[in-house]
């Protein structure tokens, strides 16, 4: 079995959470003994694989879809559709498609022609939860038995991470709470900092800022309980480490679909507040994870207040997770390659 990985062309021209998606993806997929491999469009054929896996649904890879069906390709997608897609906002969106299609004369079509146009050419499409699943299913009425569920992996590092590394090589020494992301207002660590800042607790924050986001990045380092690192690479051992060194991880964004941080925190054995608009799924984990809505500072502080006087058994907050561990999720994955590959 030969599968290519493909996505829109500018997307590893920077860091995130898909970028690392799909590289552990990939990993770990080849610790299973499958030909895994990027693919350059320049200067490779998607004819020459058995199997295209194209991640996301937006950025006009709704193409790439429509090119893998004129030549007969097998296709699966992991389209990591937000949360905020329901019944309501597809019907609006269909007759909105309809309407523009119409007044333009047939030319212009809109985001949800795209995003409907690239689901309907998988034949297996990966959410990583049950919201997702929901968003597919109800606003661009997906089949449900063509959906599988394969939430983001957990890298097995993170489980045995030493907590002293961090502070040692940075010389912190006082309790933090840390959050690791890109430093803009969507991700929302000014309210992190005041939050922090009322509770009397340093803010260590890990993360890249666009050029256009350094007046938000100062405003957010001027306050003087603020560590600002930078960014971090991801096979740094340190990162396993600051996060077991943390007493919180906090990721107050206005939005997110599956963060991967926020599971890596716990696989550490350190709990998290995190922002209600999410679309991920909780188990046993649950007890360790806080929501709050991210436009409310007091509900921020008071569930940091909460998670830090909380005597956390770390060991129980990393096992509450270990089902999320590549070595188990990444056979999903592969189910869903034999099923494409089957028609």
């Amino acid at each position: 079995m030969k599968v290519g990985f493909i996505s829109y062309p500018m997307l590893f021209q920077r860091g995130g959470g898909l970028q690392i998606q799909i590289q552990q993806t990939q990993a770990s997929l080849q610790n299973k003994g499958i030909d895994v491999s990027l693919i350059n469009p320049i200067t490779e054929r998607l004819e020459n694989y058995d199997l295209i896996h194209v991640f996301s649904a937006i950025n006009g890879n709704y193409r790439i879809a429509e090119h893998l069906q004129a030549i007969g390709k097998p296709m699966v997608a992991s389209p990591l559709l937000r949360p905020y897609w329901n019944r309501r906002l597809g019907r609006r969106a269909q007759l909105l498609e309809k309407a523009v299609y119409a007044l333009s004369r047939w030319t212009v079509r809109t985001e949800y022609h795209q995003i409907e146009t690239f689901l309907r050419n998988a034949r297996i499409l990966y959410s990583l939860s049950e919201a997702e699943k929901q968003a597919l299913v109800e606003a661009f009425s997906i089949d449900p038995e063509t959906i599988f569920s394969a939430p983001n992996g957990i890298e097995e590092r993170f489980f045995h991470s030493d907590p002293q590394a961090f502070r040692e090589h940075f010389g912190i020494s006082s309790p933090y709470v840390l959050q690791v992301s890109t430093i803009n207002s969507h991700k929302n660590p000014l309210a992190t900092a005041k939050a922090c800042r009322q509770l009397g607790y340093e803010l260590v924050l890990i993360g890249p800022t666009a050029a256009s986001d350094k007046a938000y990045l100062e405003e957010v380092t001027c306050l003087s309980n603020v560590h600002y690192l930078g960014p971090m690479r991801y096979d740094d051992p340190l990162l396993p480490s600051a996060y077991a060194g943390a007493d919180v991880f906090c990721l107050p964004s206005l939005s997110e679909v599956s963060p991967l941080v926020t599971v890596e925190s716990l696989a550490t054995g350190t709990p998290v507040v995190m922002t209600k608009n999410h679309a991920m799924d909780f188990g046993v984990e649950r007890q360790y994870v806080s929501e709050v809505n991210p436009h409310s500072l007091t509900e921020i502080a008071t569930a940091l207040g909460k998670q830090l006087t909380m005597k956390v058994d770390r060991k129980l907050c990393a096992k509450s997770v270990e089902r999320l561990r590549w070595s188990e999720t990444v056979n999903t994955i592969i189910d869903g390659y034999r099923h494409a590959l089957e028609g």
